[in-house]
């Protein structure tokens, strides 16, 4: 986990200048969070998750919380939300649909 209570970070590096999918699964009743990358689980975390206070948005690819500020390098394309955390085979499903091999 980096840059605070409320944001995680998947704890494998890629680097290779390929394009790989990434699914983060979050479940607020366990407050962990699993990250996928190209189907397979690749880490897990908890995060400390708090209702909404109708001030909270929802960033990808960065983390304004100074003093971490990390913003994502690369580039992210269609970014999708569900109502409810995947199980590990959804995860590798969508991975399935998107072109994955």
């Amino acid at each position: 986990m980096a840059g605070g209570p409320h944001s995680a970070t998947d704890t494998t590096k890629i680097n290779d200048g390929q394009w790989h999918h990434v699914i983060a699964v979050i479940s607020y009743e366990s407050q962990i969070i699993t990250f996928y990358v190209d189907g397979k689980p690749t880490s897990t975390t908890t995060m400390q998750m708090v209702p909404n206070d109708g001030g909270a948005t929802l960033q990808v690819g960065q983390n304004p919380y100074t003093p971490y500020g990390d913003y994502f390098t690369g580039t992210i394309d269609e970014v999708q939300l569900y109502s409810r955390a995947l199980t590990a085979s959804e995860a590798n499903t969508v991975y399935l649909l998107s072109g994955g091999l």
